[in-house]
């Protein structure tokens, strides 16, 4: 499958089915998206970038549940908005700030919906992406790859 595929419900029903190749282009079309949301979220930007790994990876594990492309997108913002608010909860000291919490979840939630609303634009990619995954994301590929063989 080529990586310049603009045709989502294929790519879909590819990811749906196990095509770990596929895997690749959703991270690349959402990657940069989805670590914008987070890093409006979390004043912590490794740990945003930790929160939208392990989300991809969550959703790698959970790959037949997607009947659609903005299912995909909408479980990448829900639950990286949902880390992160773990994440701001606790704090830095363990102190709860609940009136904080409010307010971004607020925003944060306007915000994930106005961007689930509209159109996604697909992204043309220059490079292979499967070759270019940040480091936890292309060991967890890797991985998939060596299974994927050994079946």
């Amino acid at each position: 499958m080529s990586h310049r595929n603009s045709n989502t419900d294929e790519i879909v029903q590819q990811f749906r089915s196990g095509n770990a190749d596929t895997f690749a282009i959703i991270f690349h079309q959402f990657y940069l998206e989805i670590l914008f949301f987070a890093k409006q979220i979390l004043d912590r930007p490794r740990e945003a970038e930790r929160i939208v790994e392990n989300t991809f990876i969550d959703l790698w594990k959970s790959h037949t549940q997607f009947e659609n492309w903005k299912a995909i997108k909408a479980y990448l913002y829900k639950n990286v908005r949902d880390a992160c608010f773990g994440m701001i909860e606790i704090g830095q000291k363990g102190i709860k700030d609940d009136g904080l919490s409010v307010y971004v979840w607020r925003d944060a939630t306007q915000f994930m919906e106005k961007e689930l609303s509209r159109p996604g634009i697909w992204r043309e990619l220059s490079y292979n992406p499967t070759e270019n995954l940040p480091p936890l994301a292309k060991e967890y590929f890797q991985q998939l790859k060596q299974e994927k063989f050994k079946n």
